[in-house]
């Protein structure tokens, strides 16, 4: 069986994750520019939608 979480997504896919996130992001943003960094919370949802895998060559773990 193909363990989907080790997958890169398709271009769709991240493309529809990152409109689903665009409300999130926007209520978000005041906060984020006060703290003047990236809460840990962002960054853990871009991981959980897959957004660092895209450019992750196959030898080092991508799966399509």
């Amino acid at each position: 069986m193909l363990d989907r979480s080790r997958c890169t997504p398709t271009e769709a896919e991240i493309v529809a994750r990152a409109q689903a996130m665009i409300p999130w992001l926007r209520e978000q943003a005041d906060a984020v520019e006060k703290a003047r960094m990236v809460p840990p919370a962002t960054i853990q949802a871009f991981q959980d939608a897959g957004f660092f895998r895209i450019l992750q060559p196959r030898r080092w773990g991508a799966t399509r």
